[in-house]
Order: C-alpha cells, then structure tokens, then sequence
C-alpha cells in the first residue's frame, strides 16, 4: 500500500550537476558558513533563498537569481570553492543579509540539479527520508529536501545515488496531463548511522499550468507519494 506524505539556462546550470548522484552527499561545505550566532550575532538577520548563482571569476560569485526572479547584486564576491567554472550558473541556496539596500552575501550551499531519467525496468529503491518537497515560485524547479544514512568506511569509496525517474509518459486528460515520477536511491552498503540532509532540484520542463505531479519514493515505513496540482 502507497502512503500518502504528511509533509506536505543556458550553459547556466553548471554540466557537472546535471547527472545522478553519484557522490556523497554528506558532510556539505557552505562556503564562509560558521556557526550561527543566536541574538544580535552576525548571522541573525539572515535571509536563505534557492537561487541560480552566477560566477565571473573561478570560485567567486557576484550575482543570484531567486527563485522569485529576484535579481540580487553581491556588494562582495562570494568565494565558494565548489564553483570552479568562471562565467557559469550553480544552483545554490544563498544565505545572505540586506544592508541599506546592498546585499551582502554569507554563504552558499550547493544544490544538486537532478535531469529526469527515462523509464528502466531497474529502479534503485532503497529507504530514503523525504523531510520537504515543494515546487519553486518560478514553477522552473520541484525542490527536495532529503535526509541520507551514512557512516563510517574504511575507505570512503561508496556513494549514495540519488535520481529521479519517470515512471510512466504522462496520461493526458483533457487538455492537462499527469506525470508519476519516483525519487531513486541506491545506498551501496553505507552504513546508516548518523542523517545528513541534502538539497537536490528537479527541472520541471514540460509540467505546464493544470497539470498533476505525483511524485514517488520508498520510506523506511514504506511507499509514499506526493502530488501537486499546477
């Protein structure tokens, strides 16, 4: 039985994203990000939004694009040593602050962009905590927030795979149609001891107003779903 979840570009988006996961996601690096500060701290007044930051030089963003289609202008580059390509577009979540109308940028942490798989006969199901799941402002992005079980290897060498898959063409009613996808995982015998939450994105191309995403994937309670009406 199928659960029902409670929880309710150009050569923009760097290549590199654009391929399963096949890496570990646990233990990510927000660029220039401590601990926050609880009170009147330095980070207090943060503001976080998922973006698609833009590069000028090699490790240095300058600018974001919100979700929204806010453009926000960096008064300071913002060094991220994940984004190594100069003149490129990251999907990220941006922390940053607003000062007398400048935009000071703090951090970013990497969001991993997630192309649609076609329909296998092999589906990598494997337990996976779905924390949130919502569709972007823009209607460009389903963005999910997942939690991975991880522990310590005596080398390091397996990586979680993490993918998105169409389960079906979509079925047309009327003039609107319905997609199934499932959220794939492959835990590759990691040992599952300590959570560690990711952010991954999935483009939504073809999904056009009226039509029905139901997204899929194995709880360690078993099958759920998710569906949005657009």
């Amino acid at each position: 039985m199928i659960k029902k979840s409670r929880k309710g570009v150009r050569r923009a988006i760097k290549k590199g994203a654009l391929a399963v996961l096949g890496l570990c996601l646990c233990g990510l690096t927000a660029c220039n990000y401590d601990a926050y500060e609880a009170g009147e701290g330095q980070l207090s007044m943060l503001v976080s939004e998922f973006v698609e930051a833009q590069t000028k030089e090699s490790k240095q963003f300058v600018k974001a694009t919100t979700d929204a289609n806010n453009l926000l202008i960096f008064s300071e580059p913002l060094h991220c040593s994940w984004a190594i390509t100069p003149d490129s577009t990251y999907r990220a979540v941006l922390f940053y602050k607003k000062e007398n109308n400048y935009i000071k940028p703090i951090a970013a942490e990497k969001v991993y962009v997630l192309p649609l798989k076609a329909y296998s006969e092999s589906i990598d199901k494997d337990p996976i905590r779905l924390e949130s799941a919502w569709v972007s402002a823009s209607k460009s992005y389903l963005n999910i927030r997942i939690a991975l079980l991880s522990g310590k290897q005596e080398k390091d060498l397996n990586k979680h795979e993490v993918g998105v898959m169409e389960l079906n063409k979509p079925l047309i009613n009327g003039k609107h149609k319905h997609f199934t996808w499932q959220l794939t995982h492959r835990q590759n015998n990691i040992p599952q001891f300590v959570s560690s939450s990711v952010f991954v994105s999935v483009p939504l191309h073809d999904v056009h107003l009226g039509d029905t995403l139901t997204l899929q994937w194995n709880d360690y309670k078993g099958a759920m779903l998710k569906q949005w009406v657009f």
